[in-house]
């Protein structure tokens, strides 16, 4: 448990919580739950990354609701281990899912939603493609 990477969770519930900040205790990892209010925050700002503060201003533009959980700091076999605690809890995953990089740091919580609903719709229509 040495993990010290970061978990952010963006509409998550309650109930939700509870199910998975235990898997992100135990991979070491800190959590934020991040606010409507910080949607306009660069991913780089709110992971707090060497070249980055938050923005002062308040986020009131358009929003998303479902859910989403993103990940900075972990390692390949830290991030494997840590999705796999999902399964081994029984807890049911979070669909869209995606880890801070050098080429998205610099993209606000709304402009990351866009970007991996996308894909994830995408595998979704290649899965059910390949099971017709």
């Amino acid at each position: 448990m040495k993990n010290r990477g970061k978990v952010f969770l963006y509409n998550i519930s309650k109930e939700r919580q509870r199910q998975i900040l235990p898997l992100c205790v135990k991979a070491g990892a800190s959590v934020r739950t991040v606010a409507p209010s910080e949607y306009g925050q660069k991913l780089g700002a709110l992971a707090g990354h060497a070249g980055y503060s938050m923005d002062k201003a308040i986020y009131d533009g358009s929003s998303f609701t479902d859910e989403m959980l993103v990940l900075d700091g972990f390692t390949g076999r830290d991030l494997d281990a840590f999705l796999n605690s999902f399964r081994q809890a029984k807890v049911r995953p979070v669909a869209l899912k995606a880890v801070i990089t050098d080429h998205n740091q610099e993209w606000d919580s709304v402009t990351l939603h866009e970007e991996i609903s996308k894909e994830h719709e995408y595998m979704w229509s290649q899965k059910k493609e390949g099971d017709s």
